[in-house]
């Protein structure tokens, strides 16, 4: 009977000894656990604080993608853009070129770096192309956004033919020929948009006689 007990209580003993070691590793995997929790959150903390891209720190390049018609002829598809940080690939944008032939018209893809609505930061312009035999080249653009630190699409920007910006009226020119006429624009900013302002519109013969 003595033994009996004895035997007992060793293996109390034991139950108890294991589920205190069983504890204290559950404790330490806890621990462990716990550990990795918080440097997961100071990681994902320092990733948040990691600061923005300044405009500066952007370059451009573009790739022209073209497509043979029935003669065999290049034709102009599309324009891929490719924004680069710090020289290293960051960012992948594309639009439409006009369907010109690439062996005699030229322009696409051409970068303009102005600053389009004045606000003190160089915006992107690519070229699409030349609208006809007169040139009026045509651009897609994006807007610097100083606040979230990306590039915003300009609507509608293709719509005007040969933009030039003028920081002195804060205004954006556009001019259009086809033959003896031609015609200029005037666009401004309004309500994060540009609306045509006015237009005029030349007959050429008449200028080159009142010469």
């Amino acid at each position: 009977m003595k033994r009996t007990h004895l035997i007992l209580l060793a293996t109390a003993l034991t139950l108890t000894i294991s589920s205190c070691k069983d504890q204290k590793q559950g404790n330490a995997t806890s621990d462990a656990d716990n550990d990795n929790v918080e440097m997961a959150d100071k990681a994902t903390a320092s990733d948040d604080k990691a600061p923005l891209p300044e405009r500066g720190e952007f370059s451009f390049a573009t790739d022209l993608l073209v497509e043979n018609d029935e003669d065999g002829a290049p034709i102009a598809d599309s324009i891929v853009v490719h924004i680069k940080l710090k020289g290293k690939d960051y960012l992948t944008l594309g639009c439409s070129a006009m369907p010109l032939d690439t062996t005699y018209w030229t322009g696409f893809g051409d970068v303009k770096e102005d600053d389009i609505n004045f606000d003190g930061f160089a915006d992107l312009q690519v070229c699409l192309g030349p609208s006809n035999g007169f040139g009026n080249h045509v651009y897609d653009a994006w807007l610097w956004n100083p606040k979230s630190h990306q590039f915003d699409s300009v609507e509608g920007y293709h719509e005007i033919t040969a933009p030039e910006p003028d920081p002195d009226t804060k205004r954006i020119k556009g001019s259009w020929r086809l033959d003896d006429e031609y015609v200029e624009y005037v666009y401004k900013w309004q309500d994060g948009k540009l609306v045509e302002e006015s237009s005029k519109s030349f007959d050429l013969n008449e200028l080159y006689e009142e010469e």
